[in-house]
């Protein structure tokens, strides 16, 4: 076999990119969740070596809750409104992923709160790449980017630090496997310090929705020749230059 220059591996690249969409209700002092099934082709190995692969998580997560009042019972003096303090804390379990710390957003406050709604948004993006140094040390660093706005109380974010996994985990010799990706939102919702439940437990919905992109960045196999293929294509070559050199020779003595 002879490798000609025509032969050597070229880069290729594929992007698919799906969406989710996943909503859970509030409920007090229970974890709650729903899941939306996203599916990836995972790399066809008969296509090349796969070099790396960018994975992208981005949307929105939004908390539109109701918070109840809590009354407190003074006899024949009526009813008072009494603070009390709560807590939203809502975990983002991606399961196609593994994360060295589960990304989590949380929320809470207290005073003396009446029927009101309790609105938050959260935006969200994180990006890892998996690689030869991935293989090596197990997990990839996560880039975050988010922001938050709250229509009362404090949030705090715990984005991912790291992205458990390696190249081999996208890689099926069999064409056309998928990758099921299925993103979960778990909340906890908590209502204590003085709440005695007069007002009756909150409501609402969280959701999420966004997309999973998958890259992958592959080398395709080498293209080689048989020798009498090589052979033709040396001839084919060496005739083309031949006739461009006699056109160059003829060219030259006519302006002489």
């Amino acid at each position: 076999m002879i490798l000609l220059p025509e032969g050597r591996a070229l880069a290729g690249m594929i992007f698919q990119q799906q969406p989710f969409n996943v909503s859970a209700p509030v409920v007090p002092g229970n974890s709650v969740g729903g899941g939306s099934l996203v599916l990836l082709d995972r790399f066809d190995a008969s296509s090349g070596t796969l070099d790396s692969v960018e994975v992208g998580i981005s949307g929105r997560l939004t908390l539109n809750a109701s918070l109840p009042s809590n009354f407190i019972d003074l006899g024949p003096g009526g009813v008072i409104p009494g603070p009390y303090s709560y807590s939203f804390q809502i975990e983002q379990s991606l399961q196609g992923f593994t994360f060295l710390s589960q990304p989590t957003l949380s929320l809470s406050g207290s005073g003396v709160i009446g029927p009101e709604a309790f609105v938050a948004t959260y935006d969200y993006s994180y990006s890892f790449i998996f690689d030869a140094t991935s293989d090596l040390t197990g997990f990839a660093p996560v880039t975050t980017s988010d922001t938050f706005l709250a229509s009362r109380g404090t949030a705090t974010a715990i984005p991912p630090i790291g992205a458990v996994g390696d190249r081999g985990d996208f890689s099926a010799l069999v064409p056309g496997v998928p990758l099921p990706i299925i993103p979960v939102l778990e909340l906890d919702t908590i209502l204590f310090d003085g709440y005695n439940g007069s007002g009756g437990p909150p409501s609402g919905l969280v959701s999420s929705v966004g997309s999973v992109a998958l890259t992958y960045h592959f080398t395709d196999p080498v293209t080689t020749l048989s020798e009498p293929a090589a052979l033709f294509a040396m001839l084919f070559g060496l005739m083309a230059f031949c006739f461009a050199r006699r056109g160059f020779d003829t060219a030259s003595q006519r302006l002489q």
